[in-house]
């Protein structure tokens, strides 16, 4: 039934990602811009078809995982009913990273416009469904949090309504006008493809082109610029006003889905911004921390959640160990943060791997293991 009624409304939602925990659905936020209602539209979704939470990705996206085969027609129905798929033929490619608190305490100016110029440039295009999967924009409104992300395409504004363009794989910068910023995305993602498969075999990020810095050959001009070398995550708290919280490995569940909309709707009109840290902002909503706590959202930057991170792990069968219970085992026992960013993966697959400096553990035996090494 799916297949056939469905095919032509909504044919993105039609080729889920395959795992073998069962099939995924992966939902873009561009920019990490959202409706606490949509989100709970999800999660609710989540709750009655899948394994009872979402997963928030370190791009900012959501993820729905555990669903049978073949996906139900009613969780197709409900998840295009919440506007988070404007365009099935662009779904996978709409990856767009950006300064969660541009829209709250931009530095240089307010990407969030360019954001959304961007994603309506990406869904009028009909070539650019060729881009990968993962190709990845990123948008800093010049605070240098999220250009230490491992990028296709990268922008950070400057003052006086400057900008500069960056390509994965190479330092070279180009100076642009504020204004051409998304003209000269959309020109570089298509210069992009033009060349994507001219090697030995076709690349998947613009850092896997043998000379990336052609990309940039009459784009603007020249400027020597040093960009960060690494991510900069938001501390969880009151920040600008807003509510930053955490959600421990990024799996939120529908209480924690309620608890966001319910706090939302009261101090901004509903809006969220989930961040590349597995994170949520909510704006105007700083002394509503003790609420959003007793959820089991964290809101205190002495966390040690601020800098552990895992892979899903069991009950995918590519997972040695169950990363979950290994993370939760070694935050009870070492609730400060760590010197350094943690990630826990259950194979050599390395999912949900963050994109800058970092330890990485492969299937460690358990929390014990994990603790010494971290503490060397």
């Amino acid at each position: 039934m799916i297949r056939t009624v469905e095919r032509d409304r909504c044919p993105g939602l039609l080729r889920p990602y395959h795992t073998v925990d069962g099939n995924m659905v992966r939902l873009r936020l561009p920019g990490g811009f959202v409706q606490a209602d949509q989100v709970l539209a999800v999660s609710k979704l989540a709750a009655e078809y899948a394994n009872s939470e979402i997963q928030i990705t370190s791009r900012n996206n959501l993820q729905v995982r555990a669903l049978p085969e073949p996906v139900p027609a009613p969780f197709v129905r409900g998840a295009f009913a919440t506007g988070l798929m404007p365009s099935p033929a662009h779904e996978r490619i709409r990856t767009v990273v950006c300064s969660p608190l541009t829209s709250i305490a931009p530095v240089n100016a307010d990407l969030s416009g360019v954001v959304r110029e961007l994603d309506a440039a990406i869904i009028a295009d009909p070539e650019l469904p060729n881009l990968p999967g993962r190709f990845l924009f990123v948008l800093d409104d010049g605070s240098g949090d999220v250009l230490g992300e491992a990028f296709d395409l990268g922008y950070q504004a400057r003052p006086d309504g400057r900008g500069v363009v960056f390509v994965g794989g190479c330092p070279d910068a180009r100076e642009i006008d504020a204004p051409d910023a998304v003209a000269t995305l959309i020109e570089l993602a298509h210069r992009f493809l033009n060349v994507a498969e001219s090697g030995e075999k076709p690349a998947w990020h613009v850092r896997e082109l043998a000379n990336p810095e052609t990309l940039l050959d009459g784009i603007g001009r020249e400027i020597d610029f040093q960009r960060p070398g690494s991510e900069r995550p938001l501390p969880y708290g009151a920040v600008a006003g807003a509510a930053v919280v955490g959600v421990p490995l990024g799996l939120l569940t529908l209480r924690q889905a309620e608890v966001l909309q319910r706090v939302a709707a009261d101090c901004s009109e509903g809006q969220l911004v989930f961040t590349p840290w597995r994170g949520v902002v909510i704006p105007g909503a700083a002394d509503r921390l003790e609420e959003l706590a007793a959820a089991g959202l964290m809101t205190r930057p002495e966390s040690v959640w601020m800098t552990l991170t895992a892979c899903y792990g069991k009950p995918c069968n590519n997972a040695q160990v169950d990363t979950r219970a290994i993370a939760e085992e070694v935050a009870a026992e070492h609730p400060a943060p760590f010197q350094r960013l943690v990630h826990i993966s259950g194979c050599d697959r390395v999912c949900g791997e963050p994109g800058g400096e970092h330890l990485g553990l492969i299937a460690p035996a358990d929390a014990a293991s994990v603790l010494t090494v971290v503490d060397r």
